[in-house]
């Protein structure tokens, strides 16, 4: 079974786990976009955009929670990276 980590994340629910900034726990959105260091959801009609290393979260109903500082790749290097 392919990780989260190494499918897209556009068109995914995001939900934010864990975070540096307590205010950002709790959001969620549909991932509109992804950059090296960011990801970008809608939340209520608005695009939101978080630094990636700031949160922790979790994609659709998975239990698996990612790291976003993990993951400080432009989406098309994260989906064909090999796990360590």
């Amino acid at each position: 079974m392919v990780s989260d980590v190494h499918m897209p994340w556009l068109g995914r629910n995001l939900s934010v786990y864990n975070s540096t900034d307590p205010s950002l726990v709790g959001r969620s959105g549909l991932v509109v976009d992804e950059t090296k260091n960011t990801i970008s959801i809608l939340e209520n009609q608005n695009k939101v955009t978080f630094a990636k290393a700031a949160i922790e979260f979790l994609l659709d109903d998975s239990n698996s929670v990612i790291n976003g500082a993990d993951y400080l790749v432009r989406s098309e290097n994260r989906v064909h990276r090999k796990e360590a």
